[in-house]
């Protein structure tokens, strides 16, 4: 198994031998404009919102920016700020400095309908890295997950827990917060070890800006923007339309399998052992089976689905799956939420 990534142990390549990144974490507007302009060149970027998984719920507003160079990662908690530092808006919107990230394109989307705000410079990483690496990665526009690249091009695996689903509003926690540096961060490094292996100094060819439209109410990407390849290869999922393609079948609605799932297991409240035998008295189905429509019907559902689904599922996981099994369901499915 590879090895944990941390921003605390950075690859030498990036570091030239140097100690790991300063982190700093800040909740004011004065502060952040000040650390934002300690960042130098291109910088890595990401966000997180708190998702809310209540039937019709809108989607949360941006709660965190993280950004970094390569001495130090800035976690800017936008929610509790009274207003978007003007270093921050200066920096997203410069033309001349790469915001560097994976799917940064939906983003500079999710940006935009949050503040009304054009970002720019945005460079996706999977494109870099597939140009570099096609023989390995591919040549088309399939976003990869950043957990995928991670492991691929710094040989490390991101602890992926909780914390992506968790509460980004309130105070956060160390592990939060070190969980949002370890991603912007690894991005940064990662478009540092790309840029060293490339010929080319000039990248403007991977970013995304042009998939936007301005003269929308809503700024859209191209279609294949709106998919993620998942980390085992296998599934595709469109988050735009809510579908899944695997083994060339593509689900894009629940199926009569998924409908009685829904009921038994999370209407009706049953446990994982009693929805398998309504199911299918004669012969119970397996466990994974039950807990692979599960995890489909919180994937495909048109109108989300509670923190309480989502717990009881995970709980299922967690109790019945062995390690392996239960390694299988995340690369496959697990990475995708």
């Amino acid at each position: 198994m590879l090895p944990l990534y941390s921003y605390k142990h950075p690859s030498s390549y990036t570091t030239n031998g140097m100690r790991s990144p300063a982190l700093a974490y800040t909740q004011s507007v004065q502060e952040a404009n000040e650390l934002i302009q300690a960042l130098r060149g291109h910088v890595g970027f990401d966000m997180e919102w708190k998702v809310d998984f209540r039937k019709s719920a809108k989607q949360r507003r941006t709660a965190i920016v993280q950004l970094c160079d390569d001495k130090l990662i800035l976690v800017l908690h936008l929610h509790h700020m009274s207003e978007i530092p003007n270093e921050l808006i200066k920096l997203l919107t410069d033309k001349q400095r790469y915001k560097i990230g994976v799917n940064v394109s939906n983003d500079g989307r999710k940006f935009y309908n949050d503040f009304k705000i054009q970002l720019n410079s945005l460079l996706e990483l999977t494109y870099l890295a597939k140009s570099i690496h096609s023989a390995e990665l591919g040549s088309n526009r399939v976003l990869i997950s950043l957990d995928k690249l991670t492991e691929f091009l710094l040989q490390e695996r991101l602890d992926k827990g909780t914390e992506r689903v968790g509460d980004w509003e309130n105070k956060l926690n160390w592990k939060q917060i070190e969980y949002a540096a370890n991603d912007v961060y690894a991005s940064y490094q990662m478009f540092d070890k790309l840029s060293s292996q490339s010929t080319e100094t000039n990248f403007d060819k991977f970013l995304v800006d042009k998939d936007y439209d301005k003269s929308s109410s809503a700024l859209k990407e191209i279609p294949n923007n709106d998919k993620i390849i998942s980390n085992s290869g296998k599934v595709i999922y469109n988050r735009v339309i809510r579908s899944l393609t695997k083994d060339n079948v593509t689900l894009t609605y629940l199926q009569p399998r998924h409908i009685k799932t829904l009921k038994w297991y999370f209407e009706n409240q049953r446990s994982l052992d009693q929805t398998r035998n309504e199911l299918r008295p004669e012969k119970p189905l397996a466990r994974i089976t039950v807990i692979l429509y599960a995890t489909e019907i919180l994937l495909l559902s048109k109108k989300g689905y509670s923190d309480a689904m989502l717990v009881k599922l995970q709980n299922d996981i967690e109790k019945y799956l062995d390690v392996s099994i239960k390694k299988s369901w995340y690369e496959d499915y697990g990475c995708l939420f």
